[in-house]
């Protein structure tokens, strides 16, 4: 049995690391690209999870690639997905986020370019299928 549903957004997160700046025009080296799951339904959804409650999500991907690694993540969450609709005309939604060093604080600050994409086509008829 579910305890909780979470209906939200679903978001594969591209994360970049160090970007000292982003200069116009030209290339900028990184250490390091990652990607990770986000949103807040999956983001919910999984610390409810490592609560120990048995969770569901509703919600929307894209059938690309993203959609697959957003699912994939989901099912090794052991997070239900039946109520995730995957939609062959909408991408998943992505965020791409930079972060850089901040000398006058510890941790780094961040910049996000977000893609909303499937999470903008939800409708509440599809909701239920």
């Amino acid at each position: 049995m579910i305890d909780v549903v979470c209906l939200g957004i679903l978001v594969a997160d591209v994360i970049a690391r160090p970007v000292d700046e982003l200069p116009h025009g030209a290339v900028s080296l990184m250490d390091e690209v990652s990607l990770h799951g986000g949103g807040c339904a999956l983001n919910t959804a999984t610390g409810l999870g490592r609560l120990g409650l048995s969770v569901a999500v509703v919600g929307k991907v894209g059938d690309d690639t993203f959609g697959d690694f957003v699912l994939g993540l989901l099912a090794e969450r052991d997070i239900e997905t039946g109520g995730v609709l995957r939609d062959p005309s909408a991408p998943t939604s992505a965020t791409g986020c930079t972060t850089a060093p901040v000398p006058w604080r510890a941790g780094a600050a961040t910049s996000r370019l977000t893609f909303p994409a499937a999470q903008w086509c939800v409708a509440t008829s599809w909701i239920g299928r």
